[in-house]
């Protein structure tokens, strides 16, 4: 890697941090269709609706599929993405990502990245493909496949023969679902510039956190914290609501004792008094 392209990489980087004071964590999810169905029509996500809210496990995507039309579609490439978060944390994501493309189309030798009008969704289609390869990355992706006989009858029913190929092609439909679009894209970016994405468990029946292999002791109501912190996946979590989670909690000076973490575990800890703590990992 050159100096240009470490530079660079910082660069996206620090901006992506920047959002993430600014805005809560944003999803997004990817809808990918082997046959060349009519994705821009509201037919097809009626029936993604109907046909996938009740089978699908992943309550987000059931959030996703009850309105029909919040989407983008991409008829040329068989693909959709829905997202789920504020406008303007999303708006400013793709502008993001746009820079992101700008940029590694000059630099291929960091990520391969193919031409495309759409360049913004080119990049999180790449950063996608990148953390499917990498077992450290892959948690952030949660893959819901349907290509069972029944997804395709109902497919097949419900559109004209024509929209397909030939009656013997078959039918799968994938969902790739990114819940922390920010930090997702946060971990990518590091493991490009070599740097190791961290791992935090916690083992609340001896009160001891292990990160990145290295165990540290806890009192008691760190362990709580850091497990309702782990829990919420990079988003705010403030004193409030975790008394309410954990009644334990209420009253006590939380401040207080996450400053009292070993240092390796406090510096991973955001706060901000007006929207409370977060984990600064997936």
């Amino acid at each position: 890697m050159t100096s240009q392209e470490k530079k660079g990489l910082l660069f996206l980087r620090e901006d992506l941090e920047r959002m993430r004071t600014l805005h809560q964590e944003i999803g997004f999810g990817i809808l990918r269709c082997s046959l060349p169905l009519p994705i821009e029509r509201q037919l097809f996500w009626e029936t993604v609706r109907r046909h996938f809210a009740a089978k699908s496990p992943d309550i987000v995507w059931k959030m996703w599929l009850t309105a029909v039309g919040e989407h983008e579609s991409f008829p040329g490439k068989n693909e959709a993405i829905r997202w789920v978060g504020d406008s303007d944390g999303i708006n400013e994501y793709k502008k993001w990502a746009k820079t992101a493309f700008a940029f590694l189309e000059k630099h291929p030798n960091l990520l391969a990245v193919q031409y495309s009008d759409d360049g913004w969704f080119e990049i999180l289609r790449t950063l996608c493909s990148v953390a499917t390869s990498c077992p450290d990355l892959s948690s952030f992706l949660d893959e819901t496949v349907m290509d069972d006989d029944e997804t395709e009858d109902i497919f097949k029913n419900e559109f004209a023969r024509n929209d397909f190929k030939s009656t013997e092609d078959t039918l799968k439909i994938t969902l790739l679902d990114v819940r922390n679009a920010l930090t997702f894209s946060l971990s990518v970016l590091d493991h490009l510039l070599g740097v190791k994405v961290v791992e935090l468990k916690i083992n609340k029946e001896d009160n001891i956190a292990v990160l990145n292999g290295n165990p540290c002791g806890l009192r008691k109501l760190q362990t709580i914290i850091l497990s309702l912190l782990l829990g919420a996946k990079g988003n705010w979590i403030s004193s409030t609501e975790m008394g309410k989670i954990q009644p334990i909690l209420k009253g006590k000076r939380i401040d207080r004792w996450v400053a009292r973490l070993p240092k390796s575990l406090y510096g991973l800890i955001e706060h901000v008094q007006s929207k409370g703590y977060r984990l600064l990992i997936p």
